[in-house]
């Protein structure tokens, strides 16, 4: 039976910048159900491709995922995981991050990241893949 899983922003560029781990890992989620967030498919857009036709490529690649759009819930939810970090002052990742862990939380979805030091509530909560 196919599972849900969200895929974090740098498991896709480096899927896109053809990097051979990446590219195999396809494989083993071919049956799955593939997420992203909204501000992921913002994130790879915007922070990694300088021409039109890696562009298309990497909107071609995106759209095969099902986008999950950020709520009212997933913001609150991200900045008490964010408020949270910085008050036990422990290093903040991106606030991207923040919003696809909420995402993850409260979906209850495993995230699939290469991120070994963030997402540290998924990781506690058994939703974290490290790839």
């Amino acid at each position: 039976m196919p599972r849900t899983v969200l895929f974090d922003s740098n498991i896709l560029i480096y899927t896109l910048q053809k990097k051979n781990q990446y590219i195999e890992l396809w494989e083993k989620y071919a049956k799955d159900m593939l997420c992203i967030s909204s501000l992921t498919l913002f994130e790879v857009m915007n922070g990694t491709f300088t021409s039109s036709e890696a562009s298309r490529e990497a909107l071609d690649f995106l759209t095969t995922f099902i986008v999950i759009d950020v709520s009212t819930e997933i913001s609150v939810l991200a900045s008490e995981l964010f408020q949270a970090r910085r008050n036990n002052n422990q290093l903040l990742k991106p606030t991207i991050d923040f919003i696809i862990e909420a995402t993850a939380l409260l979906k209850q979805i495993p995230v699939v990241t290469a991120d070994k030091s963030g997402f540290l509530q998924a990781k506690a909560k058994g939703l974290l893949i490290l790839e």
